[in-house]
């Protein structure tokens, strides 16, 4: 990213994550309760989009850390809820575990000095 414009677009996130919770509040307030995920009542692209921007770039990416539901902690009651509940669904358990694993692999092979297998090569 163009280094003096991360922190623009890091504040435009912060915006739109505050907004978001708010349109989550006044649904609360018209329906009696908010649904469980961002663009409706059921899991969606929307929910996969924000939820792997907001993984990668807050725990994922090395530098620098954009931790946007840390700096407004308890500020967001839907947003972490949300994100909790993302984050317990078996296939992002299953493909944390994963990127652990494939990490611990690619740091035991650098410290070797090997070359990552090649599937297509027999």
């Amino acid at each position: 990213m163009i280094v003096p414009a991360w922190k623009d677009w890091l504040q435009w996130a912060r915006t739109r994550i505050v907004w978001l919770e708010k349109q989550k509040a006044k649904e609360a307030a018209a329906k009696g309760k908010s649904s469980d995920f961002i663009a409706g009542d059921n899991f969606s692209i929307v929910d996969i989009q924000v939820y792997g921007c907001l993984w990668f770039f807050g725990e994922a990416f090395p530098f620098p850390p954009q931790t946007i539901l840390q700096d407004l902690q308890g500020q967001l009651p839907w947003m972490q809820a949300w994100y909790d509940r993302i984050q317990s669904r078996p296939a992002v358990v299953a493909a944390k575990a994963y990127r652990d694993e494939s990490l611990a692999a690619y740091e035991d092979r650098k410290k070797k000095g090997e070359k990552a297998p090649n599937a297509a090569i027999p």
